[in-house]
């Protein structure tokens, strides 16, 4: 299955999952070019609100895949839904947003270690649990801002890769249980 027939097939979670990794791969990019959330920019982190939503919908609807199944068991077909082909591409680039991601979490622990820069009468320092550990060089809040934002479209990248293809089975999935009603085999309805 190539990625065209996925967007085809997909419902509407697994395509606003697409579009938020596409949005999220974009923002990492341009943290390389110097993009940061910060000031009238802050509201990027809104992303994170529509990840954490679109996941609380794919819970939702793997809930009630799980619900419906239980509650007709053995009033539907015995066999299970169609094996569902995955776009390896997707996966390929969902594997690989979870090493840039480990990566990037390792890089930014080892060289930055705990804390964040703040700004305290007048100079940009580092501070770690409220102490002042060191001054910083121009610049560096800057790259830590960077970073910072690189960091979280990274997760946001994964997670809505995820969220997309797992969506995406479900939506299978609730159509097969959808199509295999009791009435649609002549059945009596399961109370």
């Amino acid at each position: 299955m190539t990625v065209r027939e996925f967007w085809s097939e997909a419902g509407v979670l697994a395509r606003t999952a697409l579009a938020v990794a596409a949005l999220s791969l974009v923002l990492n990019l341009g943290t390389y070019a110097g993009l940061r959330a910060r000031g009238w920019l802050m509201g990027l982190y809104a992303v994170h609100l529509v990840v954490m939503l679109l996941g609380f919908v794919l819970f939702a609807l793997m809930t009630y895949a799980n619900l419906a199944t239980m509650r007709r068991r053995g009033l539907i077909r015995t066999e299970g839904p169609p094996n569902l082909p995955l776009p390896w591409r997707l996966v390929r680039v969902a594997v690989a947003s979870a090493v840039y991601l480990v990566a990037l979490f390792w890089y930014s622990f080892s060289a930055l270690g705990e804390g964040s820069p703040e700004v305290r009468d007048g100079q940009e320092v580092w501070v770690r649990a409220s102490e002042v550990v060191r001054e910083l060089r121009p610049g560096e809040r800057l790259a830590f801002e960077r970073r910072e934002l690189r960091l979280f479209s990274a997760a946001w990248l994964f997670f809505a890769l995820v969220i997309a293809i797992a969506g995406h089975r479900v939506l299978v999935r609730v159509r097969w249980l959808l199509a295999s009603t009791p009435e649609s085999e002549g059945l009596p309805d399961a109370k």
